[in-house]
């Protein structure tokens, strides 16, 4: 069973606009998607947890963080569509309080993967495997 924490901060804020403060549950994140997106981001959250993380965080704007210990690896899912799984391999604490366009410019995430069908779950596999 994995172990999951609530943050107090958000991960991965959006450097221009100031964000909305958002449940720190994951249900109504998806609740809030289009119906016909749900089932995607649901299924992407279930894959990723079906590698049994060592550790779950859930931040304010919509990104989950997923700790895989053996591997030193940390993912930060998105629960929206049309978004990106961010990979680190220390620091994520620090890290998940950058904006995006930070993190890109000081190349600070070991891999980006942006959320396209055909690749984004092959990607994860060979991460995680």
């Amino acid at each position: 069973m994995s172990k999951t924490e609530r943050l107090n901060w958000k991960i991965l804020p959006q450097g221009d606009y100031p964000c909305e403060v958002r449940s720190l549950q994951i249900k109504p994140f998806i609740q809030k998607a289009k119906k016909g997106n749900q089932s995607v981001i649901e299924d992407r959250i279930k894959f990723i947890h079906s590698f049994n993380p060592d550790y779950i965080a859930i931040g304010r704007t919509g990104y989950i963080v997923f700790e895989f210990t053996e591997k030193s690896i940390y993912l930060f899912e998105s629960v929206y569509t049309d978004n990106a799984t961010y990979v680190f391999d220390k620091n994520w604490e620090d890290i998940s309080m950058f904006t995006k366009k930070d993190i890109l410019i000081n190349e600070l995430q070991k891999d980006r993967m942006i959320h396209r069908v055909e690749t984004w779950k092959k990607r994860i596999d060979n991460l995680l495997r």
